[in-house]
């Protein structure tokens, strides 16, 4: 500081001098006497003594009401204070040039690092924090955390500092805080709950497990259950039921997709908070079609997810091929690759006890002669032969394993007559069909389906 005095109407005045860090000068009454008040500052006109107290009072460096023109980091303290209590001592002041990055303002010019770009990358996640002066670009909210910045990867107007859970630009868009969720597995509105707003098939029965095929007697229905992974939403929704058969099952090889069963009604709909339907409403019904095989019963909602159920469409007690050493197989002697029925042999097992024997005694009388040839017994689960339901003649007589066809082209009238006494003595009924064609063959009842088939015996 510098001292100097002044008279002003014969009264003096001692007056100091502050030098600030930005150069400017101002003026403090140290002494005074007529209308000076020591202690304050004076930038003031001379003219007045009130006017100079109530003006200058609000730069009185001594007051609390003092305002600062800047402030400076004091090196000593850790506190920022007036330039005009460090300019005097450089160790409190910093330098002349201010250092980027150190939050400092070292040029004591009421700044902290300006001019600087200075950008921290703490998480290391490719983003820095904010800072209007060092980092005015940084777009990381959380710096401590390497998945959380502003950065919208996928265009959807949400980042990771939103709340958005999905920022992967192919799998990303749609998935926000606030989205719609959709049946897709994904946690879409970012709640941490996948899926919640939709229906999810949790599991699918049916009941009995197996039915015999449609025309084969016995029960060809059974009942479709489903039930929901989580209850149904507000607006509720609608399973829907669909079949789908099991590729080759059943002894079928056709190409394209087979004749299968039918759901009645096709759909089950939930309302509101259920999971599974009332036991005493009643449910979908399965009906089977005339063939064989297994079958998919799937229980879908909106988008193709859910799940499935398999249903076996058989003859029970068909689990016997025919085969033995008194007769051959069609496909043993001759090639049926072009054949779409994988396995036309079976019948039930009493049936080849009975054919076995008539077999056997066949050979026996004709020992020289050619093998019976069987050209037709059951699918291995039963049901009907004919694919699409069209045959002329359809084997409707060989969907239950108690008929067979046997080869008689080459017989000789007499080996005709000893092979049907045979039959009738061992409880079958022979037809003969399309006599003198390529295909002639007997038909081997041996269950009397009408008394026309009762009759075929009765003359033997």
């Amino acid at each position: 500081m510098t001292l100097y005095g002044f008279v002003y109407y014969a009264f003096t005045a001692l007056i100091e001098k502050e030098t600030f860090c930005d150069g400017s000068v101002r003026e403090v009454v140290t002494e005074a006497n007529y209308g000076w008040v020591a202690g304050y500052a004076n930038p003031c006109l001379y003219s007045d003594s009130r006017q100079g107290e109530n003006y200058c009072r609000t730069f009185d460096t001594r007051l609390e009401t003092f305002v600062p023109v800047e402030e400076c980091y004091n090196r000593l303290t850790g506190l920022y204070e007036s330039c005009a209590q460090n300019c005097s001592e450089p160790v409190k002041k910093g330098g002349v040039e201010e250092i980027c990055g150190n939050g400092i303002d070292d040029n004591c010019n009421g700044q902290r690092d300006e001019g600087c770009a200075v950008c921290v990358d703490a998480d290391s996640d490719g983003n820095s924090a904010y800072d209007p002066i060092t980092c005015p670009g940084g777009n990381d909210c959380d710096d401590g955390d390497p998945f959380k910045n502003r950065h919208n990867y996928d265009n959807d107007g949400y980042s990771t500092c939103d709340g958005d859970c999905d920022e992967d630009p192919v799998t990303g868009p749609g998935t926000y805080p606030g989205a719609n969720d959709i049946c897709d597995g994904k946690d879409n509105n970012c709640n941490a709950d996948v899926d919640e707003d939709c229906c999810e098939v949790d599991t699918v029965s049916v009941n009995p497990p197996w039915v015999r095929p449609k025309g084969t007697g016995g029960y060809t229905q059974a009942e479709v259950s489903v039930t929901l992974f989580r209850p149904a939403p507000p607006g509720g929704c609608t399973v829907d039921l669909s079949i789908e058969p099991v590729e080759n099952s059943g002894g079928h090889k056709h190409d394209g997709a087979r004749p299968k069963g039918n759901i009645i009604p096709p759909s089950i709909g939930f309302s509101y908070g259920e999971t599974e339907k009332d036991p005493e409403e009643p449910k979908p019904k399965y009906v089977s079609s005339k063939f064989s095989g297994e079958e998919k019963i799937k229980a879908t909602i909106q988008d193709g997810r859910g799940d499935e159920a398999e249903i076996e469409i058989k003859v029970p007690n068909l689990t016997t091929r025919l085969g033995g050493g008194y007769y051959n197989l069609k496909c043993n002697i001759q090639d049926c690759s072009n054949y779409k029925h994988e396995d036309f042999y079976n019948v039930q097992s009493w049936v080849k006890t009975l054919f076995d024997r008539i077999a056997y005694l066949y050979r026996e009388r004709f020992p020289d002669d050619q093998l019976l040839v069987v050209t037709d017994g059951s699918m291995r689960k039963g049901g009907l032969y004919d694919y699409k339901d069209t045959w002329t003649t359809p084997h409707i007589y060989h969907r239950i394993g108690t008929d067979i066809d046997v080869r008689s082209k080459n017989m000789s009238e007499k080996n005709k007559y000893y092979f049907k006494k045979f039959i009738c003595k061992d409880g079958g009924f022979p037809a003969l069909e399309y006599p003198g064609g390529a295909n002639e063959h007997y038909h081997l009842y041996f269950y009397a389906y009408s008394g026309k088939i009762l009759n075929l015996c009765k003359e033997k």
